[in-house]
Order: C-alpha cells, then structure tokens, then sequence
C-alpha cells in the first residue's frame, strides 16, 4: 500500500524496523517480509 501513495504522503511515513521475530508477514509477489510504516 506504501508504494502506491504519493511522495509527499509518503514522507509522512518511516519504515519501523522491529526485526523479523517480532513482525513476520511474508508479501506474496516478491517473497520478502512486508515493511510496516508509520507516521512521523
């Protein structure tokens, strides 16, 4: 969802890296784990 909005929503936004024990949702179409975002 982050990809498809603008880039003056998305510099609202900054990718939380809490690590893959905590948050592990696969994307199906690549395969890796799905970036969890939130607002400034």
């Amino acid at each position: 969802m982050y990809q498809n909005l603008n880039l003056q929503t998305r510099r609202k936004f900054k990718n939380l890296d809490i690590g893959s024990i905590e948050w592990n949702y696969i994307n199906n179409s690549t395969g890796n784990i799905c970036g969890l975002f939130v607002s400034n």
